[in-house]
């Protein structure tokens, strides 16, 4: 089960952007969930959107159901931006389920989450990932034009 403590987002789904491996913590000797962990974008400005995906891979040899997924936000400042995904119903042997949640950013600093699937069976699996967090670029100018006032013919410095 997830940590109390931690943000935990639980549960429709919105775009791929980071797939989380799996492969520890499950109840019985069958072999683990597996999957894939990226990040995007990576890094992400403050007052961007990062997307999280849990894909769930069953290699256990065995049906799974009610897969239900939890994300947990480790470390960093972030706001849910839609639904969380729902619970994958029936995970055959062999198939991939996919969950996935969007964040706003909200802050700098690291960000760090753990998606965990867990089903009726009850199998657990977890992964970790880090996302960094950049300060939005910034664009300035200016223009001097020296004298204030001229006259046809007169020079000008721009600056």
């Amino acid at each position: 089960m997830p940590v109390p403590s931690r943000k935990i987002l639980c549960g429709a789904a919105s775009a791929l952007s980071v797939l989380l491996a799996l492969g520890a913590g499950l109840a019985h000797a069958a072999p683990p969930f597996s999957g894939l962990a990226t990040a995007s974008p990576d890094p992400v400005e403050v007052g961007g959107w990062v997307t999280i995906s849990l894909a769930v891979t069953n290699t256990t040899g065995a049906d799974e159901n009610n897969l239900d997924p939890f994300l947990d936000v480790n470390e960093g400042d972030v706001t849910p931006v839609g639904p969380p995904p729902a619970p994958w119903p029936l995970l055959a042997d062999g198939d991939t389920a996919l969950f996935e949640w969007t964040v706003s950013v909200n802050g700098l600093g690291p960000l760090s989450f753990t998606a965990t699937a867990i089903s009726d069976t009850p199998d657990e699996a977890a992964a970790s990932v880090s996302v960094t967090v950049v300060t939005p670029a910034a664009l300035t100018s200016a223009l001097a034009v020296t004298p204030g006032s001229v006259e046809t013919g007169q020079w000008i410095a721009v600056t």
